[in-house]
C-alpha cells in the first residue's frame, strides 16, 4: 500500500464505534484453510479541508466522471 495511507487501529469498541461513524461494513471471514480474510467497505470518502464529509468515490468509475466530480470539490 502506498505510505500516505492510514489504517484504523485501537480496541475493538473504538473500531467498531468508528465503522458504525462512518456507516461502512467490516467483518472477517474465515477461509477454507484455517486462516481469515477481511470483507469491507471499499470506496473513498472525500473529505473538506475541515475533515467534513462531502461524499464518496466510487473507484470504478471512468477515470473522466471521477475527475469531473472532484473538480467540484477543488
Amino acid at each position: 500500500f502506498d505510505e500516505r495511507i492510514v489504517g484504523l487501529t485501537g480496541d475493538q469498541a473504538a473500531v467498531d464505534a468508528m465503522v458504525k461513524a462512518y456507516r461502512a461494513y467490516a467483518r472477517k471471514a474465515p477461509t477454507k484453510d484455517g486462516d481469515y480474510t477481511m470483507e469491507h467497505t471499499s470506496f473513498v470518502y472525500l473529505m473538506d479541508k475541515g475533515g467534513r464529509f462531502v461524499g464518496s468515490f466510487n473507484l470504478a468509475r471512468p477515470p473522466a466522471d471521477a475527475a469531473a466530480k472532484l473538480a467540484k470539490y477543488l
